[in-house]
């Protein structure tokens, strides 16, 4: 594959018939001003923060109370509950035409979850923190790299129509998901 895309030169950027343009709908206010609107965006970013944490209280009182291990519901409960956010601002920005934001929402949250998993092994005190990744852990670390590496196929083998109207690569990542967590809470 990345053999045939350097063939075809994909990367090098240029206008064809099949070139969607970044075409944002921007909202014309004359109530908004750019100091109102970082105020209220910093308002709403210490929300989400606050709202943060009380969901991993909320999950770990689950995980003691129904006996579902940490990583279930860090995973699925916790990890849906955060992602909700990124999946409206992405929602968003495509339904507004700024492609270019939706997709460097999602790959620079990514990023920073990544980061934090860096940052929670400065914070934990007792050694490195990868010294007690669960089993179930690394089967998602697993399933998470698959996950990228299914996305760099795609972008190297770039298809108009994939599997039931969506791409082929976006069903294989739902399919691994599904798989990856049945994986996990059947075993």
């Amino acid at each position: 594959m990345i053999w045939k895309a350097k063939k075809r030169a994909m990367w090098i950027p240029k206008s064809t018939a099949s070139t969607v343009e970044d075409l944002v709908l921007y909202v014309e206010d004359e109530n908004l001003s750019k100091k109102s609107v970082t105020i209220k965006f910093f308002i709403l970013a210490a929300i989400v923060a606050f709202s943060g944490y009380v969901v991993a209280e909320t999950g770990i009182v689950i995980a003691a109370e129904t006996r579902l291990s940490e990583t279930i519901v860090g995973g699925l409960f916790t990890g849906v509950a955060t992602a909700l956010p990124e999946l409206i601002v992405t929602f968003t920005a495509v339904r507004q035409g700024a492609l270019t934001l939706a997709v460097s929402n999602i790959i620079g949250g990514n990023t920073f979850d990544v980061l934090c998993v860096a940052f929670s092994d400065i914070a934990y005190l007792n050694g490195s923190i990868y010294h007690v990744l669960a089993r179930a852990q690394l089967l998602i670390i697993a399933v998470t790299l698959m996950h990228v590496s299914i996305l760099v196929m795609g972008l190297l083998d770039r298809e108009k129509h994939g599997i039931a109207g969506i791409g082929w690569e976006s069903f294989l990542i739902v399919v691994l998901f599904v798989g990856g967590y049945a994986l996990i809470i059947f075993s």
